[in-house]
């Protein structure tokens, strides 16, 4: 939602215009809120992304390396699930902060 409402200008002169827009008009389009608002998810999200790394490691850590030596091929599926649930579970949390940052009411 927050990359539409980013890219929807741009996208917006590009359509109106049928041809590459120039980048002074893409920044004059721009909206200022835009760029604070990517900012802090950008924050938000990478905060998540240590904080899980960390978590992952400490409490899985001496587990997965087990797996990886003894069984690679369920260690692959265990990795893919844990990288899956990291997208969807991080994606959840930065949109429910920045809502909850923002005031916004739930769709």
């Amino acid at each position: 939602m927050l990359l539409r409402r980013w890219l929807w200008p741009w996208l917006k002169l590009v359509n109106e215009q049928s041809k590459t827009p120039i980048p002074s008009e893409i920044m004059k389009s721009f909206p200022k809120h835009a760029l604070k608002a990517v900012l802090i998810e950008l924050v938000v999200y990478a905060g998540l992304v240590f904080g899980y790394f960390f978590l992952v490691l400490h409490f899985l850590g001496t587990w997965l390396h087990q797996l990886f030596e003894q069984k690679r091929t369920v260690y692959a599926f265990v990795a893919l699930g844990l990288i899956v649930s990291q997208g969807v579970l991080l994606e959840m949390l930065t949109t429910g902060l920045l809502r909850l940052i923002r005031g916004e009411p739930e769709e």
